[in-house]
């Protein structure tokens, strides 16, 4: 699930996915730990933890139900789908994947997404160690959007091998749904089951507590990446979809938390599934006025759509049209607040991940370098005005470099500005860098004894779960360094449940000597 409401789901995609699950839930190559041994893998003294249980120890019927449900990745986020036809027809959330113009990555045209089918824990809580068991890796695809409901909050996508749409996805396993009202369905156990915060595919119970007639409330543990799963019944059939949560995940450690999942009602959406409406859909191959397209322009930077047409046809270019808009709006006077400032700058936000000179990125290269550097730097300078700088701020200078030597001394030197700067905002700061380049070995472990020295730590664990894990897949940290670090984080009963979820997912390749 990956919002509590409206706001709080644009946070935590933009915040959560983008920093966390496009980073650390791969395990590429990976052997177990050298001599044959087994790392152990500590219990968490969490009930949060505890109640997220693995799929592997769900009744029956509801591990067999389960081989439905896929974890999806777009983007930099993740979410959960549910196959729900034999020829690969996807349900999910629309703030997954939908018409959301703030979150859209998929237009009426279609999209490529990656899916999991079977990411889980390799054996049950109690069992002992089985070798030889692999994840899956993960399977490229082209999805094209079938239906929409928004106010349900639930699309509908066919599920392609490839771009060209020749063949339809095989989907022998795929979900049985019960239609029925919520009056029906009150007092009885439920499940629900997907992929939290991205990571292993885990099951709660909970019971159906309160319904508006379209949603319903239940008792079930659910967390960011739940969004777009299923709500099963005692016999493995889909009742409802999950949509919301009500607690956060960072804040989340030793301590009991009040949960509570909010699900769309199967009933609420059985006309969506045998029937084709796309008309709520952003067509990137149709013309749009500039306001749709600055509006949009998170899909065009997705498909590096650099120059577009406009409804007056108007060869428009879109970073160009963004950094007039955040020119307008560093030239604003009354700004009250670091939150009025970052409200005011969303084209400057908008505006950043288009720019790359380097000649593989497909993106954009000003032909004014200096009016971009200039850009940069007001840009930068109003933020540490209202103390509202990060170090992507600072490396965005970078961007401008055209060849990859140049982006990495620039971005090597700005990185050094920063921390110099601004030592005193711990190690989440530093997180925006591991989108982009590799830091020496030497760095990652001053970088993690500053971390461990540290007596406030607990806002900076999955800035370090991050940074191990990155090293770690780029093999620059050694197995037995990343497991020095992660299972001293492990065993701190103030971790919080997103670092430990993010941990948990290297350790089991781990632990288990899995490689893929």
């Amino acid at each position: 699930m990956l919002a509590v409401a409206a706001l709080q789901c644009k946070f935590l995609q933009t915040f959560a996915l983008v920093f966390f699950l496009g980073l650390v839930v791969g395990c590429s190559d990976r052997a177990g730990v050298g001599g044959g041994q087994k790392p152990p893998l500590p219990a968490a003294p969490n009930e949060a933890y505890t109640a997220q249980r693995h799929i592997r120890t769900a009744p029956p019927a509801i591990r067999a139900a389960a081989r439905a449900v896929v974890k999806i990745h777009v983007g930099n986020g993740t979410g959960t789908g549910i196959l729900i036809s034999g020829d690969g027809k996807l349900m999910t959330n629309n703030h997954v994947l939908g018409v959301d113009p703030e979150l859209i990555l998929c237009p009426r045209e279609g999209c490529k997404i990656g899916l999991h089918f079977d990411f889980e824990a390799p054996q049950v809580d109690s069992a002992p160690p089985q070798s030889g068991t692999e994840f899956s890796a993960e399977m490229p695809v082209f999805v094209e959007p079938l239906n929409v409901d928004p106010f349900a909050d639930v699309t509908i996508y066919q599920i392609w091998t490839d771009e060209h749409k020749r063949n339809k996805l095989r989907t022998p396993n795929y979900a049985k749904f019960r239609f029925a009202d919520e009056q029906e369905l009150f007092g009885k156990d439920y499940y629900v089951v997907g992929h939290p915060l991205g990571t292993l595919k885990r099951w709660t119970r909970g019971q159906m507590i309160e319904g508006d007639g379209q949603m319903v409330f239940l008792t079930n543990y659910s967390l960011v990446g739940n969004s777009g799963g299923p709500v099963f019944d005692e016999s493995g059939q889909v009742v409802a979809i999950v949509n919301a949560i009500t607690t956060f995940p960072a804040s989340i450690t030793a301590k009991s938390v009040f949960h509570q999942t909010r699900a769309t009602l199967a009933s609420e959406v059985a006309s969506l599934i045998n029937e084709k409406d796309t008309h709520l859909f952003y067509a990137l191959s149709e013309t749009h006025d500039v306001n749709e397209i600055i509006r949009y322009s998170s899909l065009y930077l997705a498909r590096k759509k650099v120059s577009v047409l406009d409804s007056q046809g108007h060869q428009d270019i879109v970073p160009e049209l963004l950094g007039d808009l955040c020119d307008v709006a560093m030239a604003a006077e009354k700004i009250l607040s670091s939150i009025d400032l970052m409200s005011q700058l969303q084209s400057c936000t908008k505006m950043v991940p288009w720019i790359d000179c380097t000649p593989s990125s497909g993106l954009y290269c000003p032909p004014n370098r200096e009016l971009w550097q200039n850009r940069f730097r007001r840009l930068r300078d109003m933020k540490i005005r209202y103390r509202a700088a990060s170090v992507g701020d600072f490396l965005v200078d970078a961007a401008l470099e055209r060849t990859a030597e140049e982006f990495h001394r620039t971005q090597n030197q700005r990185l050094v500005e920063y921390r110099t700067r601004f030592r005193h905002v711990g190690m989440m700061g530093l997180t925006p860098v591991l989108n982009s380049d590799v830091l020496p070995l030497d760095v990652v472990h001053d970088i993690m004894g500053e971390f461990f020295k540290s007596k406030n730590r607990e806002h900076d664990y999955m800035s370090a779960v991050m940074i191990i894990s990155f090293h770690f897949d780029k093999r620059v940290l050694p197995v037995d360094q990343f497991l020095n670090y992660a299972l001293r984080m492990w065993a701190d009963p103030a971790l919080p449940l997103n670092a430990r979820f993010a941990l948990e997912s290297n350790l089991y390749p781990l632990h288990f000597g899995l490689s893929d």
